[in-house]
Parts: C-alpha cells; structure tokens; sequence
C-alpha cells in the first residue's frame, strides 16, 4: 500500500464520520426548532368553527409534532444510509483495481440512473419536502391560501403537504408541485391582518354620514384591534354608485374571518337603519316616435 493510500484512507476514515455526525447535529437542531416553534404557536385555524373534537387545537398540535419526529426521523435515515454508502464506496476505492473499479463506478451510475428514471416523482417529491421542511416557506399551523383554496397547513410529509381547508375538507398537494406554486402565508411572520371590506353607495346618501357609520360597525366588532383606528376610502366612482372600502386591524386569520362578518352584517343593518342604498336606478325617459 502506498503512501497517498494511507493518507487517503485516514483522511476518508475521520471525514466521513465526522460529516454525518455534523450534518445529523443540524438536522436535530432544525428539528428542535420546528417543535419549539409549533409550541409556541396560540392559534392554528383558519377560523373560527364549532367542532366535534374536545380539543381541536390541542389534538392539532399533538398530532403536528409526532408528524415532525416521524418526518425528520425519515430525514435522518436517508441521510445516514446514503453517506454511510458513499463512505464505505470510498474506503475501498483504493482496494480496486483501477480497471475493476470503472465497471463497478459505471454499474453504479447505470444502476442509479434507472432507479431515478423509474422513482422520479418519488424522488421529486421527498427533494422538494426536504426543501420544504429546511427553508421553511411555510409551516404546520400556517394561515394560507393555495389555488384559492382558504385553510390551514395541517401537515408535511417528506412527499406531500396536506391543507386542512376551513370547510373541513383536505387538500393534497404533492411537494414537487407545492415548491413551484404561488400562494400567500398569512402567518409567516405575523398574525396581524388589515381586514378591509367593500360595499357600493348610491350618490344621493350622505357621505359624511357613510363614513361615520362604516368606522363605527369595524369598531364595534370584537374582534377589532385597537392597533389603530379603522380607516375609510371611496375607491371608485360609478354611473349609479360609489365604491367604498373600510378596514380595520385584527389579530390572527380566525379573527380576520368574524372581523369581516361583523362588519358586512353591522353595515347592513346601520345602513337600513339610516336609509342608504346601495345604488340608485336610473329609468331612460319614454320618448315618443313621431310618425312621418
């Protein structure tokens, strides 16, 4: 055995344990942080629902960390193998002859080269969750809305993510094609949303009135937040209306939900109470044909 062999052998021997022990330290710590940052986590619905759970939320949150042990557990031993293999390919590469060690590195690559054309969603699937799970896009408990589908991401798999959506319903999404797609995160970094909703007036109410009103009925709500005082705009005008928007703060996509409730229902009722239409009609005056 050569020199260069020793070295090589040495330098392969405490490289490669070491790197695993590194790279399953990291893996735990990411773990420990998902778990800590699940812990902490208040609310984990979209909105507010009756239920027939004792505890929805509590069971939620139980079932979301065991799924991200089992998740992480699958990492790691994928992770464990596949360097483990390598390492082992590596010790004794210098054992081979060279002309053996060629059949065997284009069997290899023969062989891994078949098993991703006929595993490649699979394979697809499990790269994309670990993507996932490391980059953090989004979370178990997270507020979103994909391919307008409202709800809450109730698990990751290493192969597919589950939105729970606010009607109960689940709906599957194969990670490969959840990396690639668009979506918005209402809880990423914050659980404040600016609730704003839109109702037409007609031009013969009294404006000033309007407004008074709308901030009133978003103030009144109890899911408002008295971060700061709702606001109110006119957004467009119309041939037989005007648009107006107003909104308020609230804590949380349950709350953004009844905050927009109470406050289309609370307009409603103040508006028949002080006599605003929503539009007026216009009738085109009846003009008589004369005869020739």
């Amino acid at each position: 055995m050569t020199l260069f062999n020793i070295i090589y052998l040495v330098t392969v021997g405490l490289s490669g344990p070491i790197a695993i022990f590194l790279i399953i330290r990291q893996v735990k710590t990411v773990e420990r942080r998902r778990r800590q940052s699940l812990k902490k986590r208040k609310s984990i619905r979209s909105m507010q629902t009756d239920t027939p759970l004792d505890h929805p939320a509590k069971e939620l949150k139980a079932d979301a960390l065991e799924n991200i042990s089992d998740r992480f557990s699958i990492i790691e031993s994928i992770i464990i193998s596949t360097l483990g293999v390598l390492w082992v390919a590596l010790m004794i590469v210098p054992f081979l002859e060279i002309r053996l060690a060629a059949i065997v590195s284009l069997f290899v690559g023969a062989l891994a080269v078949a098993s991703s054309i006929a595993a490649k969603p699979v394979i697809e699937n499990f790269i994309a969750g670990v993507i996932i799970t490391f980059n953090k896009p989004f979370r178990i408990g997270d507020t979103v809305i994909i391919d307008e589908h409202y709800g809450t991401i109730e698990d990751i798999t290493t192969t597919h993510t589950i939105l729970k959506i606010w009607d109960w319903r689940r709906f599957v999404i194969p990670n490969a094609q959840m990396i690639n797609k668009d979506f918005i995160n209402y809880t990423l970094n914050d659980s404040y949303i600016w609730r704003k909703v839109a109702f037409q007036v007609a031009y013969d109410a009294d404006l000033a009135l309007v407004k008074r009103v709308s901030i009133e009925v978003a103030q009144q709500s109890q899911y408002s937040e008295p971060y700061e005082d709702p606001s109110f705009w006119v957004m467009s005008l119309r041939e037989n209306h005007y648009k107006c928007w107003v909104a308020a703060w609230s804590n949380g996509p349950a709350n953004a939900w009844e905050l927009g409730n109470d406050i289309r229902s609370g307009l409603i009722i103040a508006f028949q109470k002080e006599g605003i239409k929503a539009h007026s009609y216009y009738i085109e005056p009846f003009q008589q044909i004369e005869a020739d």
